[in-house]
């Protein structure tokens, strides 16, 4: 429908394609050669390889011709931008011409995501006097490792705190079971809430966490990351080494990383959180200043407008 549509539109000077899906691509280049336009190909996420990894793609055949689609999109674009340096580590060796080949990050609102706000939040969220409050917010599905996040929770039962956890997703309905098996009552669970709330519901909690699953945490780059530091929140983040989010993470002293995946370090990290206020407050400072000097909206724009000029020339 978008190769239908472009058809009939005034000739861009630029197609940006997000991906995936990776057959956009493969559009905008036959698209951009009917109108004699530029192409930029922007990679969230790398296939075939992420179908391949998880298992749910097997047919020899089928991964042959969607690699073969990919080196042909790559190639065939002016541009392809990635989100992060192992992506661009990943897709280097498959580009011919390397200088084509940049990272441009996502980017956060710093307007909408701030260090305080005046947003009411909705009913559900009180907090106990004396307890600190943990909190996800996102897709509640196989890209999480959720029995992880009941073990800790069965773990610090008799600690002041509350686990509230936000969305929904494939996983919702087990991890909801669990709990009232388990008699978890510091688990919130609730459904996702108005986007307007967001940037209050991030202020609410005493820090964040993210519990990667070992089979997806190379595959993608939780941009939720971005809105916790824009809001000066702090991180615990389990996930192995050299994935991209401890690989972003390890250098902006705004998280605490649990490597090993191990249920103890995961409970220290949250531990220390909770007992550390003053860590709190450094972790988070600390993000909202890296996202003011790197990732606001208008420096990723300029990225691309300079991208664009270049290409165009």
């Amino acid at each position: 429908m978008s190769f239908l549509i472009g058809l009939f539109l005034k000739r861009p000077d630029v197609i940006l394609t997000p991906s995936p899906p990776l057959t956009s691509g493969f559009l905008a280049i036959l698209l951009a050669k009917i109108k004699g336009a530029k192409t930029i190909y922007n990679v969230q996420e790398i296939y075939p390889d992420l179908l391949i990894n998880l298992g749910h793609l097997k047919n020899t055949f089928l991964i042959n011709i969607l690699n073969k689609l990919e080196l042909w999109v790559y190639n065939g674009s002016d541009g392809v931008t990635t989100i992060d340096k192992q992506f661009y580590n990943t897709i280097k060796p498959r580009i011919k011409e390397k200088s084509s080949l940049h990272i441009i990050p996502n980017f956060v609102d710093t307007d909408l995501y701030e260090m305080e706000s005046s947003m009411k939040l909705p009913a559900e969220f009180v907090s106990e006097p004396g307890f600190t409050n943990m909190l996800y917010a996102g897709n509640i599905g196989l890209a999480q490792e959720w029995d992880l996040v009941l073990e800790l929770a069965q773990e610090l039962k008799k600690q002041p705190m509350t686990i509230w956890i936000i969305g929904e997703g494939v996983k919702k309905e087990y991890l909801k079971s669990q709990i009232e098996t388990r008699q978890l009552s510091n688990i919130k669970l609730l459904p996702y809430q108005n986007r307007k709330f967001m940037p209050a519901i991030n202020l609410f909690a005493d820090f964040h966490f993210i519990a990667m699953d070992k089979s997806m945490e190379n595959e993608g780059f939780p941009s939720k990351v971005y809105t916790i530091m824009a809001s000066g929140k702090p991180m615990v983040v389990v996930s192995s080494e050299q994935t991209p989010i401890t690989s972003f993470l390890k250098e902006t002293e705004t998280a605490l990383l649990v490597t090993d995946h191990s249920l103890s370090g995961f409970k220290n990290a949250v531990l220390k959180l909770i007992s550390d206020k003053d860590l709190r407050n450094s972790l988070g400072a600390n993000g909202r200043k890296i996202i003011e000097q790197k990732y606001t909206k208008d420096q990723v724009i300029n990225q691309y407008t300079d991208l664009v000029e270049n290409i165009c020339k």
